[in-house]
């Protein structure tokens, strides 16, 4: 499924994002994926990283969120600011088609990540 991810066809990567997304949610709370959202937000926040691979790292972060937020799982603090770095890094002037995706997988954290904006440090 991973492999999918890259294949830089959109509705291959939207589909495929939804499956590790769905897996992802089971495994990351258990501890069983611990370098999936490394490698999402690698993916996401690598200027080197084409168009496809930050659209598939934010899909697939957007669904996990979803997701996770759908079965109220909670993750630790670290995950959840990699999560909200991944999308935020994303939300820029200079490329509007990956700004576009970038607000929709940061809407889609919102229900979970909404307690760090309750905290001065951690919003700012």
């Amino acid at each position: 499924m991973l492999g999918l991810l890259g294949s830089g066809d959109e509705p291959t990567i939207k589909s495929a994002s939804i499956c590790c997304a769905i897996v992802a949610s089971v495994e990351i709370p258990t501890g069983v994926a611990p370098n999936f959202l490394q490698g999402m937000e690698k993916h996401a926040c690598d200027p080197a990283s084409d168009y496809f691979a930050r659209f598939a790292a934010m899909q697939t972060l957007g669904n996990l969120s979803d997701f996770l937020s759908d079965r109220n799982y909670k993750l630790d603090q670290h995950s959840v600011n990699s999560i909200l770095h991944s999308t935020t890094t994303n939300i820029t002037a200079e490329n509007v088609p990956i700004t576009k995706i970038a607000i929709s997988a940061l809407f889609r954290t919102l229900p979970f990540t909404k307690p760090n904006f309750h905290v001065d440090a951690e919003r700012n």
